[in-house]
């Protein structure tokens, strides 16, 4: 039984293949300005960040429409 999932396998030690690099890149940015007094408090800055900035972050649906594109073909000509 096929479920349409097909593995995508970015090159090694390529963050900026990923989108979601981009995304953990911001988060960092936004933490690193902050001042947490307890765990609790870290883990909602950073889940409300990572909401903030997955959604906001446009690029990443373009890119992987363009990769997505890319890699079919290659797999129906080369695969």
């Amino acid at each position: 039984m096929t479920i349409g999932i097909y593995l995508v396998y970015l090159p090694p030690y390529s963050p900026d293949l990923n989108p979601i690099e981009y995304i953990w890149k911001s988060v960092k940015r936004v933490l690193s300005l902050s001042f947490v007094k307890t765990e609790d408090e870290l883990k909602n800055l950073i889940q409300s960040n990572f909401k903030t900035f997955s959604k906001s972050l446009s690029f990443a649906q373009s890119w992987i429409g363009l990769f997505l594109f890319g890699t079919y073909f290659y797999q129906m000509l080369c695969g």
